[in-house]
C-alpha cells in the first residue's frame, strides 16, 4: 500500500504507520478517499500494532513537507539569511553609550570653539566637564536659577 500522507510504500505495517502521523485508521479513510486505499493488512496485525505506542510528532519533519524543502536545503535558507545580517541589533546598553559618547564630543567641540578668554561661563555641564579635562580651565564656582558654571583658566588659578 501507499501511504496518502507522505507517498511512502510498504507491503505490511500499513496502520501502524498511518498511527505514526497521528491519524487513526478511521481518520485516514474518512480524510482520503476509500479507493485510494487497499485492504492488505492481516487481523492479526492490526491486533498487535494496537498495543505499541504511537510515535511523537516531528514537527521539523511537518516543516520540510509543508514547504516541499529537504533539510539540506532549509540549512541553506537559514545559512543565508543568517549571513545576510550586516550588523547585530545592539542592546540598550550600547545605545545609551553611544549616545552618551556623542554628547561628550559634541561638548568638546563646542568648549574648544570657546576656549580662549581668561575666564568663562556655560549653562551645561558637558560643555563645563570639557573645558575643565580638555581645555586647561577649572570650575570657580556654580551658581543657580540658571544653573551656571564660572571657569578660569588654569594658568591663572590663585595661590592662597
Amino acid at each position: 500500500m501507499k501511504c496518502a500522507i507522505c507517498g511512502k510504500e510498504m507491503t505490511k505495517g500499513f496502520w501502524f504507520h498511518v498511527k505514526s502521523h497521528g491519524l487513526t485508521r478511521e481518520e485516514y479513510e474518512a480524510k482520503y478517499s476509500s479507493e485510494e486505499i487497499t485492504e492488505e493488512v492481516e487481523s492479526t496485525e492490526d491486533v498487535q500494532q494496537e498495543n505499541i505506542p504511537q510515535q511523537e510528532a516531528d514537527p521539523l519533519a511537518d516543516l520540510l513537507k509543508e514547504y516541499n524543502i529537504t533539510l539540506a536545503q532549509l540549512r541553506e535558507i537559514l545559512d543565508k539569511e543568517l549571513s545576510d545580517k550586516k550588523e547585530p541589533e545592539k542592546s540598550a546598553a550600547d545605545l545609551i553609550l553611544e549616545d552618551i559618547k556623542a554628547t561628550a564630543d559634541s561638548a568638546t567641540e563646542q568648549a574648544m570653539k570657546m576656549a580662549g578668554p581668561d575666564e568663562l561661563t556655560t549653562n551645561d555641564l558637558h560643555i563645563a566637564e570639557a573645558l575643565d579635562k580638555v581645555c586647561g580651565y577649572y570650575v570657580t564656582k556654580v551658581t543657580s536659577n540658571p544653573k551656571t558654571w564660572h571657569l578660569r583658566k588654569r594658568s591663572l588659578r590663585r595661590r592662597d
